[in-house]
């Protein structure tokens, strides 16, 4: 018995199996192997751990070493291993479910200093994980005046103070509510990078159970105020200047939707602003001014103060410094500069915009009866500063046709000359025109148009066409009447009330001394010849009787083709033409568009290609002379040879 026995082998004990002996007392292979670097347990591939134990595992008792790495779940203190970690919080030692004095609290995990053996919730402990009694939680405790760090990557995300201060060092995402409860005052601080100094602060003030205000402040170089103040009804209160990059919407039924005070002076320099800024340069200012409560609108560009641009008194008029641009139409360009007022506008369906409506009580009863007048006075400012009336343009009531009615009125333009407002044009309301330079018409009210003047060696009407291209007519009379049998006349001319000169409808031309002459005094002329002789080629002109087309009075003359072979200084001719709507074209040559996309036409007198000839029947005259002096040579000849 004292010697050793060696077994070199074991029936049916495979290689780095630790034998063991079955149920049947028959040499087996266990769950152990040793591979001779690593004891594996339940498992032959070989790791890095001294020990490696596939499965569930159990240690009854300390465990002691550098490190263990368990690969399922792990129960603690006889916890059913259902998690990766469960911790059984039950001990028989009520000291030791005590944590500050509170017995229904159990320990889950207890950190302590090491080589301390004080009870949980000693000063020796580091941190407790505890599960309340009766609760599903877990609640992390530190000793006193210590704090509570959480963090990842071996970096301090989260840092809770002894007193509860949380200090995170990222920012914070939450998926629900961030609710701040407790006291009635409650605040939200931005600190600076020291986290000594607050820069800015968001403090919530209780003002009952269920109302409450908010108030936001900055530090500004040490002096920290309130510069937003929002009352528990909305009401937005600025310490400050506001500046928004946006749209600022103001939707308000009743009350104001903005309010601008002063502080009670109401005076120039205490009056409430409203300003307006594209840049530092330019700023614009709507301020209430005066103990008038007058509205005014002012100008700055970053030098020179433009006051009073607007002013708008508390009774509703209004005083405009500069220019006034109303326009209600994108498509029309806004012109401001020498513009006092512009209005544009455009037709849509039929409805003209851009109209001013001007509305007096009262109508004038004459021109100079300027009144109440529901018109536009022009004025301006002459040396000294004097502001003097320039011209007027308003209505007044007039008759027609004997009649006088309110509802009858002109329009009436006017002119200060020396201080006197005088009539110089109306349209009356049957829409004539009338011109006079001293306001006196022939009928003011009558249905024609007039144009009259008393001034000396000046015309009343002068006509001029200034293209050196021009190649129509000057002055063109028309009437929609086609007669022509001296019903009416074109043109009448007449020497107080007797008729001098008239142009018929039929073309006739009649004066009162049938005497029509040429401009022929020699100061004028050179060249100065006796003619040649006329009679041979004057016998040689044919003399027809003819109508004209679509006209059956007949007539006698010549024709200007069979003139022309003998006196082609008698014909003149011209271009035929016709007038016709051609599309109105732009200076690309493409048409032009109105409102409604349809295409502009205008008339436009088309050239036909050919020519109309005419005769200039006044210049025989002096033909018929010269051949008469020839004949009366012949006779004068014959005379003579009869005679003898």
């Amino acid at each position: 018995m004292g010697k050793n026995v060696i077994i070199s082998t074991l029936p049916n004990i495979s290689q780095n199996y630790l034998p063991k002996v079955n149920t049947s007392n028959i040499f087996a292979n266990s769950l152990v192997y040793d591979d001779g670097s690593s004891v594996l347990i339940n498992t032959t591939t070989a790791s890095a751990y001294k020990l490696d134990v596939n499965g569930t595992g159990r240690f009854q008792g300390a465990l002691s070493g550098t490190s263990a790495t368990f690969s399922g779940f792990i129960g603690i203190n006889g916890a059913a291993a259902t998690y990766p970690l469960t911790v059984n919080g039950s001990n028989s030692t009520a000291a030791n479910n005590t944590i500050t004095g509170a017995t229904a609290d159990l320990y889950a995990l207890a950190i302590r200093q090491k080589g301390a053996n004080a009870g949980i919730g000693g000063s020796n402990f580091m941190a407790q994980i505890i599960s309340a009694a009766g609760a599903e939680g877990l609640e992390i405790y530190t000793p006193n005046s210590k704090e509570l760090i959480l963090g990842t990557n071996a970096t301090a995300r989260l840092t809770i103070s002894s007193t509860g201060a949380a200090t995170f060092s990222s920012s914070v995402t939450a998926n629900g509510n961030l609710n701040l409860q407790g006291a009635v005052t409650r605040n939200i601080n931005f600190l600076d990078s020291s986290n000594t100094n607050i820069n800015a602060q968001i403090q919530y003030d209780q003002i009952s159970s269920n109302s409450g205000q908010l108030f936001f402040g900055t530090n500004n170089a040490g002096s920290f105020a309130t510069r937003l103040t929002i009352a528990s009804t909305g009401a937005a209160t600025f310490s400050s200047s506001v500046t928004a990059t946006g749209t600022i919407t103001m939707n308000k039924t009743g009350g104001y939707g903005f309010l601008a005070q002063d502080d009670g002076n109401n005076t120039a320099a205490n009056g409430a602003y409203i300003g307006f800024t594209n840049n530092a340069a330019n700023r614009y200012f709507i301020q209430q001014l005066d103990t008038s409560n007058n509205i005014r609108y002012h100008y700055f560009n970053g030098s020179v103060w433009s006051p009073n641009i607007i002013q708008f008194s508390n009774v509703g008029g209004a005083t405009f410094g500069g220019v006034l641009t109303v326009n209600n139409s994108a498509a029309i360009v806004n012109y401001t500069t020498g513009h006092s007022l512009f209005v544009g506008g455009n037709a849509i369906n039929g409805v003209s915009n851009g109209i001013i409506l001007l509305q007096s009580g009262r109508i004038p009863q004459s021109g100079s009866d300027t009144t109440g007048t529901n018109g536009l006075l022009f004025q301006h400012t002459i040396s000294g500063g004097t502001i003097v009336n320039g011209g007027y343009i308003y209505n007044i009531r007039e008759t027609v046709f004997g009649a006088t009615s309110d509802v009858n009125t002109a329009l009436v333009f006017a002119t200060t000359n020396a201080n006197t407002n005088t009539e110089r044009m109306r349209i009356t309301s049957l829409g004539y025109l009338k011109g006079s330079n001293t306001g006196n018409y022939i009928s003011a009210s009558d249905p024609y148009h007039e144009f009259s003047s008393n001034r000396v060696n000046y015309p009343v009407l002068y006509v001029q066409g200034n293209s050196v291209d021009f190649g129509d007519n000057i002055l063109s009379l028309q009437c929609a009447r086609t007669t022509t049998n001296n019903t009416y006349y074109a043109l009448s001319f007449y020497n107080s009330s007797t008729v001098k000169f008239r142009v018929a409808d039929s073309g006739n031309v009649t004066n009162a001394n049938n005497s029509y002459g040429q401009i022929s005094d020699i100061k004028l002329k050179e060249n100065i010849v006796d003619a040649t002789p006329k009679l041979n080629d004057l016998l040689k002109v044919k003399i027809k009787n003819f109508n004209f087309i679509g006209d059956d009075k007949k007539q006698i003359g010549v024709i200007a083709q069979e003139l022309e072979e003998i006196f082609p200084g008698l014909i003149e001719e011209a271009p035929d033409v016709e007038e016709r709507n051609v599309p109105k074209l732009d200076e690309n040559g493409d048409e032009i568009l109105d409102e409604n996309y349809e295409v502009i036409m205008v008339k436009e007198k088309i050239d036909l290609g050919t020519k109309t000839k005419s005769v200039k029947y006044s210049v025989f005259i002096p033909i018929l002379i010269k051949a008469i002096q020839e004949q009366q040579e012949q006779i004068e000849e014959l005379k003579a040879l009869i005679n003898k």
